[in-house]
């Protein structure tokens, strides 16, 4: 079974790849080919294990799903769950239009790149004054883009399950870096065959805890 969730973002937001570019900026975001940004998997999947982890506490629901949907971590004996998440992209329309301008030559890499994100320039503040030398520069996601991405689920999940996805995915209010400083903002919400669940699946869990 397939569900898709949709991250927008509502702030700007600083998905980095902890690479410094010479002459650029010391923490740049992530891009694939075309130089559109994009939300690692990997990234994903850890923002909503947590907050599955963090709807079953609030609720007092069995932990061990958390071990169903993301597996078990170990050193020797890693136990995988049943979700698999892709990396967050652009729209698929979005993407393809892009595509087409690169391979015609009317847009390039560099203005992609510049079209959807922003410079920002920090100091680290010590006593209340700029400490020496600490100016550093990032690069952020401009607020409003919206990114995309698929989770596999192997096999279909009960009513129960699907709600508290739905939940988990909706209380994801921040991502990435620099969050203490307004960055990474998030709406996150849970689409199947195309419709928005998050609301109605949050309601199905309410009238089963009588709230």
């Amino acid at each position: 079974m397939q569900y898709v969730m949709k991250i927008e973002l509502l702030s700007e937001t600083v998905i980095g790849s902890g690479v410094s570019v010479p002459g650029s900026v010391d923490n740049d975001i992530i891009y694939n080919e075309i130089g559109l940004p994009y939300i690692k998997g990997k990234t994903l999947k850890g923002n909503l294990r947590e907050s599955f982890e963090n709807v079953l506490q609030w609720l007092k629901y069995d932990q061990n799903q958390v071990y169903t949907l993301f597996g078990m971590e170990g050193v020797y004996n890693p136990e995988y769950g049943i979700l698999n998440i892709s990396d967050g992209n652009l729209s698929e329309s979005v993407t393809h239009a892009i595509q087409i301008a690169i391979n015609e030559e009317t847009l390039y890499l560099q203005e992609v790149k510049y079209a959807l994100t922003n410079e920002r320039y920090f100091t680290e503040i010590e006593e209340g004054v700029a400490k020496s030398n600490s100016l550093r520069s990032v690069r952020t996601i401009e607020p409003g883009i919206e990114f995309f991405s698929k989770l596999q689920i192997n096999r279909t999940l009960s009513e129960l399950e699907e709600c508290l996805l739905a939940a988990s995915i909706s209380i994801i209010k921040n991502i990435g870096l620099m969050r203490s400083r307004g960055k990474g903002s998030v709406e996150c919400t849970l689409y199947k065959n195309d419709e928005n669940i998050t609301r109605r699946s949050i309601e199905i869990l309410e009238r089963r805890l009588g709230l």
